[in-house]
């Protein structure tokens, strides 16, 4: 099973406008939305 980032970047990197955290929690099914920014903060941090 992939984990929250593996899923939030695959999507991201097919998208060419910016979503909000309630946009990707809304369009991946991810909840809390708190988790999208959560993971979101990680990720650019990372890179």
């Amino acid at each position: 099973m992939r984990n929250y980032s593996e899923i939030i970047k695959d999507y991201l990197y097919n998208q060419d406008k910016s979503l909000c955290d309630d946009c990707l929690s809304k369009l991946l099914k991810i909840k809390p939305r708190q988790t999208i920014n959560s993971v979101c903060n990680k990720l650019f941090k990372e890179k």
